[in-house]
């Protein structure tokens, strides 16, 4: 149904229906046909979330496969935040640190690593990333992100 629609608009909002009324799942072979043709669109981000919504823990290599595509630009960024699901299989780190050096993934790729890493090495990888990584956007996204966790495990009612 959704594949052969040609307005991003209607697109979108179908997308953003699916997952609301909490079909993600069941939609999800078709939602991710729709992301590789609209991912470059404006609505991509939109099919993007009903995805991110959708997977389940038997689509790991789905959601690798479109949240390591860079065709597929910052439409990918609520599947990357969502690969932190699956914290325990092998590689996920690795594909992370991967996600962090592309600019259309990195605040993403962060956001996902810190929720699949312990603090103590959250903080490592940052303070790594702060201080040498080539791309000053990276470093600085790093070095917020790093003062504010800093700020939140030196906060005396953290939860």
């Amino acid at each position: 149904m959704l594949s052969g629609l040609r307005d991003g608009r209607i697109v979108g909002c179908a997308a953003c229906a699916i997952e609301i009324s909490g079909y993600a799942k069941q939609a999800l072979p078709t939602l991710a046909a729709v992301f590789r043709y609209w991912a470059a669109h404006d609505v991509g981000f939109t099919v993007g979330s009903a995805i991110r919504a959708g997977l389940a823990d038997g689509d790991y290599e789905l959601a690798v496969d479109l949240a390591t595509n860079p065709s597929y630009g910052q439409a990918r960024g609520p599947i990357v935040i969502e690969l932190a699901r699956f914290r325990d299989r092998p590689g996920l780190r690795e594909t992370l640190l991967k996600l962090v050096d592309d600019s259309s993934t990195t605040v993403y790729a962060l956001s996902g690593l810190g929720r699949v890493l312990p603090d103590a090495e959250l903080l490592a990888v940052l303070r790594q990333l702060a201080d040498e990584h080539p791309d000053e956007r990276v470093r600085r996204i790093a070095r917020a992100d790093l003062k504010r966790k800093k700020r939140s495990l030196s906060h005396p009612n953290r939860g």
